[in-house]
């Protein structure tokens, strides 16, 4: 799992360049949850239950996930109150009458998802397939509405297409 530490960390990086503390990327799980009863303390998890903690059930706290779920189960199990501060968006499974749920995110950590359906957290799913994979858009729709708006906004705009980042924003290429 640690391999997906650096895809997060890398843009973070590059938007907030030392100067936004607000946008940090914490080391997450190291493992699949193969024990619920043993969840594992993480930075990540740590992080969002500190987090979760100064949330209210009036005011939550927005926990979008886009892969595996196990630092959210891992929060969970490991401080089960945060349930009611929380709402958890995360891109994972398919469509409930889709044929099958093969899917990379919710099949990443089986013990993980479990936890989540289990755990009577306020949850929005986001199926992959037939729902997620329709999300599309164009490089008109880009150039209007990402570039020039940010250092993560430029980066996601090729640069082929005659926009060019901010100097100093973003990933150079």
């Amino acid at each position: 799992m640690e391999i997906w530490f650096f895809p997060v960390f890398l843009p973070l990086f590059a938007v907030a360049h030392g100067r936004a503390p607000q946008y940090r990327a914490f080391r997450g799980s190291t493992h699949d949850l193969t024990n619920p009863k043993q969840p594992e303390r993480s930075p990540a998890a740590l992080d969002l239950i500190a987090r979760a903690r100064k949330s209210s059930p009036d005011d939550p706290l927005y926990v979008v996930a886009v892969g595996a779920i196990t630092n959210v189960s891992n929060a969970l199990l490991l401080e089960p109150t945060i349930v009611r501060n929380i709402v958890v968006v995360w891109l994972g499974g398919n469509g409930a009458q889709w044929p099958h749920q093969h899917e990379f995110n919710f099949g990443q950590d089986l013990n993980a998802s479990r936890t989540i359906f289990d755990s009577g957290v306020a949850l929005v799913r986001l199926p992959c397939t037939p729902v997620v994979t329709h999300f599309t858009t164009t490089v008109p729709e880009m150039e209007r509405y990402a570039a020039g708006r940010g250092a993560r906004c430029n980066g996601s705009v090729p640069p082929h297409f005659g926009i060019r980042p901010i100097p100093g924003a973003g990933v150079q290429r």
